[in-house]
C-alpha cells in the first residue's frame, strides 16, 4: 500500500493510499510532500489565491448592503439565511 503525503493551503495535511487517490486529491488543491522536505508555510499563499469560499466574509454592514440591493432589485426581502456570495449572485 503506496503512503503519500499531501498537504492543502485549507484543509491542512492529509495521507493518500493509492497513488488513484493521490492524483484526485492533486486535482481539488492539494500538494505532495516527503517527510524528508520541510512543509510548505500557510503564509506563502497570498489570500487572493485561496478558493472564494475560504476568503474572509465582508463586514456585517456589507451584507446589509447587499441585502438592501437584493430587496431593491427583486421587490422582497433576502433570506436572511443567505450569505455574501449568494446575495452577489442573485444581483449578476
Amino acid at each position: 500500500m503506496a503512503v503519500i503525503y499531501l498537504r492543502h493551503i485549507v484543509h491542512g495535511t492529509k495521507v493518500a493510499c493509492s497513488e488513484q487517490e493521490a492524483k484526485y486529491d492533486e486535482t481539488k488543491g492539494w500538494k505532495r510532500y516527503s517527510l524528508d522536505s520541510e512543509l510548505p508555510a500557510v503564509d506563502e499563499h497570498p489570500a487572493d489565491e485561496l478558493p472564494q469560499e475560504t476568503q474572509a466574509e465582508p463586514a456585517e454592514e456589507d451584507i446589509d448592503v447587499l441585502r438592501s440591493a437584493w430587496e431593491a432589485a427583486n421587490g422582497k426581502p433576502a433570506d436572511k439565511r443567505w450569505g455574501v456570495n449568494k446575495l452577489r449572485k442573485g444581483l449578476r
